[in-house]
């Protein structure tokens, strides 16, 4: 995108390049969060050198994003739905007990550390449940300047299992209480031994305020709680920007919140564009309206045809990481297994897989992405591949060993090249 003034003429300095991102939204506020170096919370940041001109701490700033997804709410409604690109950039306004960094690791963020066996925050019981003890961080606050506290925790434990519906990363079902022995430490008594009861972002547990929300959640129904305008235009939670403008959820302005506990964000307002339609997307990122597109909101087509057209320009980046990936199960329903040996005999499938050439299909629809890997869910450079492997490498695309395995398994070639199952009807 070409630098030039702001498309809502309110005099901000905007982001001089674009960016398509196929990464977590959590990089986003990982490029414009946390000044190194920044002065905490509460405290004041030293002044320019007398004489000199005054350092721009990004406060002029202004950062644009598209997503292609319209949110009626804020809060964990938001989490069912990773279409669109609008979860990505959750980390923007609300933080979790944990999060991850740019690595993709698990880090603490509101949580002081991450609990673990070797310093007994993490004890499995005599009658088989699991315990953890979250300690927290003393400097979080919510963007109304209320301290965050355990009793936050357990407030948010007893809402989300009663009122607001979960989604598959939702934990609450696994927790059976929480006891707050002191405000900053939360005990969570998980029902059964839980793999993922340590990555607590706020997907799988979204924090929620008890002194804004707690006297509806004890006085309303359900439906008049999820009215409550906490959600919309009075939304507050953890992270390095509060929201300012709710926009009907189709434009959401930002600005950064000053005792945000990781630092004084480097970017003074962020506004969020649900744009649905993605050619509107790219039109507006060519025509440098947008500074960043989130995962998700662009198609692979669109995302590759801008970098091939940045290359060149030097206008913009495409990040890219492997993301979601496609499977079949085709052996396991008799009625779609058809022909049904397919689902009883291990040598037909084994042949249907070495007769797919995954690289050239990987290659013809992400061409020249990097760091894809054609025989595994695990990125080519993740260092977990060595510990996971390749599943299906096992299987490598080789035509006359699929035809050797689909023979053996019943099938008969025709002089045509295509098979015929064991009962002579063309295999579908």
């Amino acid at each position: 995108m070409k630098q030039g003034g702001n498309p809502n003429n309110l005099g901000e300095t905007r982001i001089p390049r674009a960016f398509v991102l196929a990464l977590l939204g959590l990089v986003v506020v990982g490029q414009v969060g946390c000044a190194p170096g920044a002065a905490p919370a509460g405290s004041t940041a030293p002044s320019a050198p007398a004489g000199g001109p005054p350092e721009d701490d990004g406060a002029t700033k202004t950062l644009v994003i598209a997503q292609a997804i319209a949110f009626t709410a804020m809060g964990p409604f938001t989490t069912n739905n990773t279409s669109g690109g609008g979860v990505t950039l959750l980390g923007i306004h609300s933080t979790g007990l944990v999060s991850l960094d740019g690595q993709g690791r698990e880090v603490p963020r509101i949580a002081a550390a991450i609990p673990s066996l070797s310093d007994g925050s993490v004890v499995l019981l005599p009658d088989g449940k699991m315990r953890t003890t979250w300690r927290l961080r003393p400097d979080v606050t919510w963007h109304d300047g209320t301290k965050f506290t355990a009793d936050d925790v357990a407030f948010t434990q007893k809402v989300r299992s009663k009122i607001i519906p979960g989604n598959p990363a939702d934990v609450s079902p696994f927790i059976e209480q929480i006891d707050v022995p002191d405000p900053l430490t939360a005990v969570m008594t998980w029902k059964t031994p839980y793999y993922p009861a340590l990555f607590m972002d706020f997907r799988s547990f979204y924090p929620l305020p008890q002194h804004l929300l707690g006297k509806a959640f004890e006085e309303d129904n359900e439906e008049v709680f999820l009215r409550n305008p906490y959600f919309t235009t009075e939304y507050v939670n953890t992270g390095p920007f509060r929201l300012t403008d709710w926009g009907q959820g189709t434009e959401t302005t930002y600005e950064r919140y000053p005792n945000y506990f990781l630092g004084l964000p480097k970017v003074g307002k962020i506004i969020i564009k649900a744009i649905l339609d993605p050619n509107v997307i790219a039109a507006s990122v060519r025509a440098g309206a947008i500074d960043i597109v989130a995962n998700k909101a662009l198609s692979a087509n669109v995302s590759v045809v801008l970098r091939d057209e940045w290359r060149s320009s030097n206008e913009g980046s495409v990040v890219s990481r492997q993301e979601n990936w496609i499977y079949l199960q085709y052996q396991w329903d008799p009625q779609q297994a058809r022909p049904l040996e397919v689902s009883r005999d291990a040598r037909l499938r084994t042949g249907l897989y070495e007769g797919i050439d995954r690289a050239a299909i990987r290659e013809f629809q992400f061409p020249g992405v990097p760091d894809t890997n054609a025989d595994s869910f695990i990125p080519a450079a993740d260092p977990r591949v060595s510990v996971v492997g390749q599943p299906f490498a096992r299987h490598p695309y080789d035509p006359n060993r699929a035809t050797a395995h689909l023979t053996e398994g019943g099938w008969t070639q025709g002089v045509d090249g295509k098979f015929l199952d064991r009962s002579g009807a063309p295999a579908q």
